[in-house]
């Protein structure tokens, strides 16, 4: 089932699922353009806590009303990874292959719709969702955004919904 062949790309991570379930592209996968990291116990000059126990992909309660009584699991500390609210862990399979389950991304708050950028990944927090995708601005109507991955259909999501935008600033894969 593709539920299996996901799950099995999932833990062999270097298996293409397109390959594996069509025959096409390549077999391996690379991750060359991931940065891997290490969780450290301790904080340190320029890292960035991490929350390991709030999945980023998933899930219906509000971001920042669980760090408020959340404290980060680890930190991580890498070369050109910028200042954010924190890292989490990416599960779920809507954004790959940009982004795999098991990564982890980093993320900003923004505060104006008109910093949506559809070539940006982004972390959006519904009344009723927490999610990450690819966001687009409808040309019709300002009432809606359109959320956009690889796996799934595009859907509209009313901004009126939208409690809280982040933009994903980094993402890697831990070692």
């Amino acid at each position: 089932t593709d539920k299996f062949i996901r799950h099995f790309c999932e833990v062999f991570s270097v298996i293409n699922y397109d390959w594996l379930l069509t025959g096409e592209g390549v077999m391996l996968t690379t991750d060359d353009n991931i940065t891997h990291a290490t969780v450290m116990k301790e904080e340190s000059k320029g890292s960035v806590p991490f929350y390991g126990d709030l999945p980023v992909s998933a899930g219906q309660q509000d971001l920042a009303t669980m760090l408020e009584n959340q404290k980060p699991t680890g930190w991580i500390n890498l070369p050109g990874m910028p200042a954010s609210i924190g890292a989490f862990p990416v599960i779920g399979c809507s954004m790959e292959p940009d982004i795999k389950p098991g990564d982890f991304i980093s993320i900003a708050q923004i505060d104006r719709w008109e910093a949506v950028d559809p070539d940006k990944i982004y972390m959006i927090i519904t009344n009723d969702d927490r999610m990450i995708k690819h966001l687009a601005v409808d040309e019709e109507s300002d009432e809606f955004l359109w959320c956009l991955s690889p796996n799934y259909p595009k859907f509209k999501v009313y901004k009126s919904d939208i409690r809280i935008i982040y933009r994903v600033t980094f993402h890697g894969r831990f070692t």
